[in-house]
């Protein structure tokens, strides 16, 4: 299994791990249909917008000898939470930004499969429209250190 693939897994794990959280694809899901997204989004326990995905938004790396370098992707983990009003869900979807931050700074080496973890970043918390559903849309980042060696040839 690649670093990458393992990095994805364990912040499916992490996520899964925190009560609540609804759905966790541990890769972007897009579609044309906004009602086909929403239904990829959908908890199947409470049938309500809670969905969750993983993507690798960047990468930074520096050579640090011949056969070895070190690189820092940068995840991106994307939450879709249904919006009510009457319900004030946006503090319960406060709540579970701030788990989620918990959980994905809790283990520095997640695991001993990375160097380090930095500390999570939420970059974005608004609510949006997909179709005609009103949602809670936040961005949390995190950026892991790794060293990976070259196999010379």
């Amino acid at each position: 299994m690649s670093l990458t693939s393992q990095i994805r897994a364990r912040i499916k794990t992490d996520l899964e791990a925190i009560d609540g959280i609804g759905v966790v694809h541990d890769y972007e899901r897009w579609t044309s249909d906004w009602k086909r997204f929403l239904e990829l989004m959908k908890d199947p326990d409470s049938q309500t917008i809670r969905g969750w995905t993983i993507t690798r938004e960047s990468s930074e790396g520096q050579r640090e000898a011949p056969a070895e370098a070190n690189r820092s992707p940068l995840y991106v983990i994307r939450g879709y939470w249904g919006l009510s009003d009457l319900n004030a869900s946006e503090k319960a979807f406060d709540d579970l930004i701030e788990a989620v931050q918990n959980a994905l700074g809790a283990d520095v080496t997640m695991g001993s499969i990375v160097d380090h973890v930095e500390e999570p970043i939420v970059r974005m918390i608004e609510p949006r429209m997909y179709g005609s559903v009103l949602c809670h849309y936040v961005e949390i980042a995190i950026r892991v250190h790794t060293t990976q060696a070259y196999t010379l040839v």
